[in-house]
């Protein structure tokens, strides 16, 4: 599955970068951000969304935290409780 997700280049995580860098540049500014970078990711060229992100000059994030933030791992949410409670027979 790890694999799957690495062909995505980090684009599902464009919602939870924007509201993470939305706090830091403002909405509009972090989704000119990510527009840019998600076409450039998607044009080609090697690079993946972190990566793009951390060239641009208006993200004042480290790539080492952008790629924190677009980890999957990192953003499963209530998941674990909700399977938790359904295993348990809980509603």
């Amino acid at each position: 599955m790890r694999a799957n997700l690495d062909l995505t280049c980090g684009l599902p995580a464009t919602e939870r970068l924007t509201v993470a860098l939305s706090a830091l540049i403002g909405r509009d500014e972090a989704t000119g951000a990510l527009t840019r970078a998600a076409h450039a990711v998607r044009q080609g060229g090697g690079a993946d969304l972190a990566g793009t992100l951390a060239g641009d000059p208006a993200v004042p994030l480290p790539e080492q935290s952008l790629r924190d933030l677009s980890d999957p791992a990192g953003y499963l949410g209530s998941a674990g409780p909700l399977v938790d409670r359904a295993l348990l027979g809980e509603t």
